[in-house]
């Protein structure tokens, strides 16, 4: 009977042993036990879930990789609704991951390619400190490309951030552009 509530609560230990009355370890003790069918479902779920979740297929596409959790993670808003928009905090974020995709490193070397476009806009010297942290995020984005992907890899994702950025990072730099050029007649 233990092991039918446990399956129909989707494998909740608290909600079985609860609704049985005892603790969550005498359940798991002495009335849960592994039959050869809850086995084969268990190999089945992993042999199907294992490959995607490599792949990163739990993660959320985001301007600069993907993210374990965008509307729970370290830099969301935590309100289960509205996904994190600090694209430009991803890199120091627990929730940013990088598969090592193509598509994963196109975007983060895209968000680099916003990052070099906006140095040069901070030329004075009141705005040193954010040039010098765009400068530093520009080389962390090299170090952690080739310190942990494939060179051919980093290189073709590279190539194309340089001849076609990722829209979300080439409408920032052209609209960035657009601004200076109004501003200053550049």
């Amino acid at each position: 009977m233990e092991n039918r509530l446990w399956k129909l609560s989707d494998g909740d230990l608290l909600a079985v042993s609860a609704v049985m009355g005892h603790s969550p370890q005498v359940a798991d003790n002495h009335y849960l036990h592994l039959d050869e069918r809850t086995k084969a479902e268990g190999a089945k779920f992993i042999g199907e879930a294992l490959p995607g979740k490599l792949r990163g297929h739990d993660l959320v596409p985001t301007p600069t990789g993907s993210c374990k959790d965008s509307l729970q993670g370290a830099l969301a808003p935590k309100d289960g609704s509205t996904h994190c928009a600090e694209f430009t905090h991803c890199l120091g974020c627990p929730s940013y991951a990088i598969v090592g995709t193509v598509k994963d490193l196109h975007r983060l070397f895209s968000f680099q390619r916003f990052l070099m476009s906006e140095v040069g806009y901070y030329a004075t010297d009141e705005w040193s400190e954010w040039r010098l942290h765009h400068q530093d995020l520009i080389a962390r984005i090299d170090q952690i490309a080739y310190d942990n992907f494939i060179p051919e890899m980093v290189a073709q994702a590279k190539a194309l951030a340089e001849k076609n950025p990722h829209p979300f990072w080439a409408i920032r730099m052209r609209q960035s552009q657009l601004s200076r050029e109004a501003r200053y007649g550049r």
